[in-house]
């Protein structure tokens, strides 16, 4: 994945029916969980025992826009859908379906904009991956 020099890691979004940006991102951030269904019974010697259940996502990006575009012209607003692809170290992505839940709009300075956004895991938005193993 391409990403600008200065900035370590790579983060590209696609919105629903849109074309892949690279941003230009100086940090980001995604975490799974996944509560489990408890199925203990007496066959597990008193120790509890889950199954998986629903896997839920959530994530968090601060990148940086120059002056001649904004976040919106990218697709990048609340309640919007797409994908994230995030590259943690040099071969590691993650290919993130995703619902915007939040846009931070900070202050303009002469270089541009920084912005924070998270992101839901979501289905609806594409398929789920991340690295093997």
């Amino acid at each position: 994945m391409p990403f600008k020099p200065g900035y370590i890691n790579g983060i590209a979004w696609t919105p629903t029916g849109g074309s892949p940006t690279t941003l230009c991102d100086f940090r980001h951030s995604h975490s799974e969980s996944d509560e489990g269904h408890e199925v203990t019974s007496s066959c597990h010697n008193g120790i509890q025992a889950f199954i998986a259940s629903i896997l839920r996502g959530e994530g968090t990006a601060s990148f940086h826009i120059t002056t001649a575009s904004q976040p919106w012209s990218l697709g990048i607003v609340a309640q919007a859908t797409g994908t994230f692809s995030c590259m943690y170290g040099s071969q590691s992505v993650f290919t993130i379906p995703a619902f915007i839940s939040r846009v931070n709009y900070q202050n303009e300075t002469a270089a541009g904009t920084d912005y924070d956004v998270t992101w839901k895991l979501s289905a609806e938005s594409g398929t789920y991956s991340r690295p093997s193993p």
